[in-house]
Order: structure tokens, then C-alpha cells, then sequence
């Protein structure tokens, strides 16, 4: 399956809106918390890290990846 340019670029914005949304509180509520919860995972590490930025940071890497991807001529 050929991707077109125009294709990455689409998935990549839907990549940072989904990193956005998922880091994003709105007063005391996490998206992202409450997705990680009830998939089973931490949210919060031992040391006291906010895990789930690890998530946002990772679907914005993917989203980078994405944009700097060249479609096949």
C-alpha cells in the first residue's frame, strides 16, 4: 500500500492532536490518565514521574518521523 505525502502529513497532525489531548489536564482530569488506567498501566512512577508524558512525547516523535518521511515518486 503507497501512502501519499499528503497521507503522512494527515496522520502526523492526527499524531500531535492525539499527543496534545493526551498530556493536556482539564482541571484535575487527564485524558491520558484515564486511558493508561484503564489499560492497566501506571500513570505515575515510584520516583514520582508523570509516565504518561512519555506517551505524548513518544506519539509526537512519531508524528516528526511522519512529516519528515518522503512519499515514493
Amino acid at each position: 500500500m503507497c501512502i501519499s505525502k499528503k497521507g503522512f502529513r494527515v496522520l502526523a497532525v492526527f499524531l500531535i492532536l492525539i499527543a496534545f489531548f493526551f498530556s493536556f489536564s482539564f482541571s484535575e482530569f487527564c485524558l491520558g490518565d484515564t486511558i493508561l488506567h484503564y489499560m492497566g498501566l501506571p500513570t505515575w512512577s515510584t520516583q514520582g514521574f508523570h509516565i504518561t508524558i512519555l506517551y505524548s512525547v513518544a506519539f509526537l516523535f512519531a508524528a516528526i518521523l511522519l512529516l519528515n518521511k518522503r512519499a515514493p515518486q
